[in-house]
């Protein structure tokens, strides 16, 4: 490389303090976790999804936060060398707030996605119309073609 490179992308060399590949495969493993609530896992319990994307979006958002002030070596003492803090600043920060922001849109999307006129698991579909019919609520009804009524019409009435 020539010696006008740019110091993000010059080559990273072992430091001794460096963590080592475990360390490094415990972190992957975390933000793998992590990926699952945000995710929608697990579906059974989705309040226990949200909560866990919404930790995951305050964790990415407070590191971020940290980083872009400059005060990194609170949240994590070993990362103190000059060129770590100036990738933190421009890289590493705005990417955790960045995705610390996509997770809190996700995870308030997916609450207002659960609400009327979405299938649910177990509960049937509910009609958009302003009847408020179920279909599976009529077991007695064998056919799977919707009945549309008056009743059903999204729209102002005539």
């Amino acid at each position: 490389m020539s010696s006008g490179t740019s110091a993000v992308l010059r080559p990273v060399t072992p430091v001794s303090g460096a963590p080592g590949p475990v360390a490094c495969f415990a972190v992957a493993g975390a933000l793998g976790t992590a990926a699952l609530p945000v995710a929608g896992r697990p579906r059974r319990r989705p309040a226990l999804s949200r909560l866990g994307a919404v930790g995951v979006a305050a964790v990415l958002g407070v590191r971020g936060a940290a980083g872009l002030s400059g005060r990194t070596d609170l949240l994590s003492p070993g990362s103190v060398p000059p060129h770590f803090r100036r990738l933190d600043r421009i890289a590493y920060s705005p990417l955790r707030l960045a995705i610390a922001a996509t997770t809190a849109v996700a995870t308030t999307r997916r609450g207002r996605a659960a609400g009327r006129g979405t299938p649910r698991p177990g509960r049937g579909y509910r009609c958009p119309g302003r009847c408020g019919h179920r279909r599976g609520d009529d077991r007695a009804r064998r056919s799977r073609a919707p009945v549309l009524t008056a009743a059903h019409r999204i729209g102002p009435r005539p």
